[in-house]
């Protein structure tokens, strides 16, 4: 019996000594010939997909291991220009990886699935719209400036305490009001008891988040998303952490107490109920707390400057700055009416006293993600929309010690100048 070669011996042959090798043989030696071919071609088929199997094993873990880079380089301090930098050298390391590795790994990718949030109107290439016959894709990729819609601003970050922490339950101790004091003792006589004690409390780290959809061609465009990023998911993250810090504020403000002030001004203007309100908080903290800013709807801001004499001219009291920006030393911040403070409302205090500590900074995550539930009839992904969600997220903690919440005022202008005006 002929014995056949290898499999490796085959698989090295050209097409021309194969034919030359099984020219003579039988039929029986044939049909060795080939089966052994065959088993060596299943092996190398076998060994191919294995190789491609693993390689796109390797290129999911690689995508993970971005992910999991862009979402380390987002915790980044929000204050620094530094984290767009960091941001778009991530994304331009990153985009086209997800692509690659969306095309390598197919529909069942770990990544494809992300979130199952309902989603918002999707923004697309098509979603630019012209008064003229200008192409949209031209307006998409090549103009990169545009007036943004009126909207809020944000200002009052840099007037707190602002720290990093890594606990997301962060303790902190307020000590309650001491009772008893010590006293001249007559020989033999019991001493005055002084209770002193604490309060151990904890504040849990909120989490702000917002997202927005982009098109699988808006990947091509890094300015694009970074400036969705900087001017849209950054600001509305911004914005979002601000009113959450007015919001505290309005919760752990006291009103006005006039005290020692009651009755001691003439014809009180807006201008003395502020610096009223400044001296109250000097008062109540026995001089351990001064005020840093004080915030004044617009519309009061206007009437303060706008004060005359008999003889029509302006009147700026001499605490005063000239532009009216500082009183007795304290910033004034002009808030547009009712979006911080209603009008006839004012809110002053030392800011610092107000604790804004960061658990997990603004980060930014990208990924696909489906809307819909198991039981839905039908499920709509980003995967089959060419789309994908871009999350801005932080934690954070915001506090106040007990005995700090004194060193904030609220009240109205109407309120103070009553308490304040003498008979």
């Amino acid at each position: 019996m002929f014995k056949t070669k290898s499999q490796e011996e085959l698989l090295k042959l050209t097409p021309a000594e194969v034919d030359q090798y099984v020219a003579d043989k039988s039929a029986f030696e044939k049909d060795e010939i080939i089966k052994a071919a065959k088993e060596a071609v299943k092996v190398d088929v076998s060994e191919a997909i294995e190789t491609q199997v693993k390689s796109s094993k390797e290129e999911v873990k690689e995508l993970r291991e971005q992910v999991n880079q862009l979402k380390e380089a987002g915790n980044s301090s929000f204050e620094s220009t530094d984290i767009f930098e960091v941001i778009e050298k991530s994304l331009v390391d990153f985009l086209p990886k997800v692509k690659a590795a969306k095309q390598a790994a197919g529909a069942e990718s770990p990544f494809d699935v992300e979130m199952t949030i309902k989603a918002p109107v999707n923004m697309t290439t098509g979603a630019v719209t012209n008064n003229v016959a200008t192409p949209v894709n031209y307006v998409y990729n090549q103009v990169t400036n545009y007036a943004e819609d009126v909207r809020k601003r944000e200002y009052i970050i840099n007037y707190l305490s602002v720290g990093n922490t890594n606990k997301p339950s962060l303790p902190y101790m307020d000590k309650l009001p001491t009772e008893g004091t010590m006293a001249i003792t007559p020989e033999g006589a019991l001493k005055p008891l002084i209770s002193i004690s604490f309060t151990l409390r904890y504040s849990q780290a909120v989490k702000v988040a917002g997202r927005t959809k982009i098109s699988e061609e808006a990947l091509d465009d890094i300015p694009f998303i970074m400036s969705m990023i900087r001017n849209e998911l950054m600001y509305q993250h911004d914005i979002a952490v601000q009113t959450a810090i007015f919001d505290k504020v309005t919760e752990v403000a006291p009103g006005f107490v006039a005290g020692a002030l009651a009755a001691t001004t003439t014809a009180p203007s807006n201008w003395d109920a502020i610096r009223a309100a400044i001296y109250a908080v000097k008062i109540a903290s026995k001089g351990l707390y001064t005020p840093n800013a004080v915030l004044v709807p617009s519309s009061d801001a206007y009437a303060m400057g706008a004060t005359k004499d008999l003889e029509r001219n302006y009147v700026m009291p001499p605490f005063v700055l000239p532009d009216g920006t500082r009183i007795s030393g304290v910033t004034v911040i002009e808030v547009p009416d009712g979006e911080t403070v209603p009008a006839g409302t004012f809110i002053v205090g030392d800011w610092t006293k107000l604790h804004y500590d960061r658990y997990k900074t603004f980060s930014i995550r990208i990924g696909q993600g489906i809307v819909g539930n198991a039981t839905a009839a039908n499920i709509v992904s980003d995967f089959e929309s060419n789309m994908y969600t871009m999350i801005g997220e932080s934690r954070f903690h915001l506090w106040i010690y007990e005995n700090e919440k004194i060193a904030f005022i609220r009240a109205t202008f109407a309120a103070v100048k009553t308490a304040i005006a003498s008979a």
